[in-house]
């Protein structure tokens, strides 16, 4: 039923333009690879699904452009992208921020916070409230050491390929910030 591998699409010079799952536009052949490598390279006919012509099809309307056979392929396409990282969630597409993006606003909203709680820590030792100014330098303490937690497990998130320790790592991530949402 399926015959067409990703390396035969690619050597078919009658193939010129694919179309793009996001946006629903066409792109160049090889500006597609480049963009979607990661998945096409497993269009290689190993199963039922890993061939080229299971999810796309020639355009009725222009030869030299392949699209998707219908909403069902373009879907599983868009969520293998995503499952792969190389588009970002619907979800953040829609929010208009990616989950890094809401990390550092939410980062800069606790830093602004903190410096707010400064300010009331000058006031406070203004008025000679010892006490209370070392129950917040003990909270910025913390606070700091929680930030600086947050930008390690970003870090090793980055770098991480293991789903199983991605999922782990994300959930810390968001037990830090919760944490962090929570002692303000």
């Amino acid at each position: 039923m399926y015959k067409i591998t990703w390396s035969i699409a690619a050597r078919n010079d009658n193939i010129l333009n694919i179309e793009d799952p996001l946006h629903g536009g066409t792109i160049e052949k090889m500006v597609y690879y480049q963009m979607y490598s990661k998945i096409l390279d497993e269009l290689n006919g190993e199963t039922m699904s890993d061939y080229f012509d299971f999810y796309f099809q020639e355009s009725p309307l222009n030869k030299n452009c392949w699209i998707f056979l219908d909403n069902d392929s373009k879907e599983d396409f868009l969520d293998w992208c995503q499952d792969e990282g190389i588009l970002p969630s619907l979800k953040e597409i829609h929010s208009g921020e990616t989950i890094d993006e809401k990390i550092k606003r939410e980062e800069k909203e606790r830093f602004d916070r903190l410096k707010q709680k400064q300010f009331i820590e000058i006031q406070r030792k203004k008025l000679g409230e010892k006490k209370k100014r070392s129950e917040i330098n003990s909270e910025f303490n913390k606070r700091k050491q929680m930030l600086l937690t947050v930008d390690n497990l970003k870090e090793k998130l980055k770098s991480e390929t293991d789903p199983n320790k991605i999922q782990k790592l994300t959930l810390k991530l968001e037990k830090t910030i919760k944490l962090l949402n929570t002692s303000v």
